[in-house]
């Protein structure tokens, strides 16, 4: 699964999650400002903006999309 993700900044990486519903351009209030400090990496999650799939997933399986 290949998740689309935001990348901003330079320094300790944070990462920022999106809820439900949401994409990780909702986070960009928050990682436009962090990313004068930190590099912010922001996914979108499986389903969810720019990270699109056409198969049937559970919730747990955004755990193994961010491990990977």
């Amino acid at each position: 699964m290949h998740l689309h993700a935001r990348c901003q900044g330079q320094g300790p990486t944070l990462l920022c999650l999106h809820g439900h519903p949401g994409n990780s351009q909702a986070l960009s209030v928050f990682t436009d400002r962090l990313s004068q400090q930190f590099r912010t990496l922001t996914p979108d999650l499986r389903g969810y903006g720019q990270s699109r799939t056409r198969h049937p997933f559970e919730m747990t399986d955004h755990l193994q999309d961010l491990e990977a």
